[in-house]
């Protein structure tokens, strides 16, 4: 494994901050993964190379809008999002994210008629800037080693959030691309590598300010723990983490009054795996919920699916730091 050492480093996992906080129950994997910044901090911003990438998140709940003689009437939703993410490396310590995308929605059953609607729209846009605290990667030969992240994200309202239906109807906020709001948020990340295997816990928060509609959407915190191996295989190295994610959220206001809709919380299984080859990375992530505690009448959520590939521009390799 010594001789890819200088590629390792590089296996890291992309922006920690993009994906949650929905209108009817504000989360990353209840369709708007673009709004915060809550999932998957991680490792991509101690590369010291600027990086590129393409991302994709395929996100999907469904809905119980009545009940009657009976019968439950419910609305599956299918959200597909993908954008651009450019790391900005500012200096060993110092990156700046910048995070844009589109967004298309699949409504099924929208108004029991058993069809399919469509709805597409501009993201808003996320700008993250990272720190690193501590890092003895490098230099804790045979040792324990430690690696302190912290990250503060702001989200600018440039994307779309009043899409409406063929009747002329809001679509549910949940369902927009953006929110009409700014919105800020923080997250740290603390990490222990020995001996291949790594451990990794994440605490994150975000705030939404209140649009011109008068609605706020609720904020959201998350705790976020994982334990990998990382291994080689010819020239690519993997760094494979199976992990639990807790995340809370208030509800959301309209008129500074409660939706009733919204609010609860979401624990789920996380499978991650990234990858890197020379300068070419890779991200997967797959969310299992094992338990979702929410109002009645709020969307509950299926599997996310989450995928980043990019290329790292003008890496260093003799900086490039071992998760050994």
């Amino acid at each position: 494994m010594q001789k890819f050492i200088p590629s390792i480093h590089k296996s890291i996992i992309i922006i920690f901050f993009t994906a949650i906080t929905a209108t009817l129950n504000a989360c990353d994997i209840c369709g708007s993964g673009l709004r915060d910044a809550s999932f998957s901090m991680g490792y991509l911003q101690t590369i010291p190379s600027h990086f590129l990438g393409v991302w994709g998140n395929s996100l999907g709940f469904n809905t119980q809008t009545g009940y009657s003689n009976g019968t439950k009437f419910n609305v599956s939703d299918r959200i597909l999002q993908t954008g651009i993410v450019f790391n900005q490396q500012i200096n060993q310590k110092l990156q700046i994210n910048y995070r844009q995308g589109i967004q298309q929605i699949s409504r099924h059953n929208e108004d029991n008629e058993n069809k399919t609607n469509t709805y597409s729209g501009l993201s808003d846009l996320s700008v993250a800037v990272n720190y690193t605290l501590i890092d003895s990667r490098k230099f804790a030969i045979k040792k324990t080693k430690q690696l302190g992240l912290t990250s503060l994200n702001v989200k600018i309202p440039n994307g779309h959030y009043q899409l409406r239906d063929g009747y002329k109807r809001m679509l549910p906020m949940n369902l927009q691309p953006g929110n009409g709001s700014y919105g800020i948020g923080g997250q740290v990340l603390y990490g222990i590598f020995k001996n291949g295997w790594n451990w990794n816990m994440q605490l994150s928060a975000f705030y939404n300010f209140e649009n011109e509609l008068k609605y706020q959407q609720g904020d959201n915190q998350i705790i976020r723990s994982g334990i990998g191996k990382a291994f080689s295989s010819k020239k690519i190295i993997f760094l494979p983490m199976l992990g639990y994610q807790y995340q809370q959220f208030g509800p959301d206001l309209t008129y500074r009054e409660r939706v009733t809709t919204t609010g609860g919380n979401v624990q789920t299984i996380f499978i991650q795996l990234e990858w890197i080859r020379q300068n070419f990375y890779g991200r997967f992530q797959g969310n299992i919920p094992v338990k979702q505690t929410l109002p009645d009448f709020a969307p509950q959520s299926t599997n996310p699916i989450m995928l980043t590939l990019g290329w790292l521009i003008n890496q260093n390799s003799e900086d490039i730091k071992s998760f050994d």
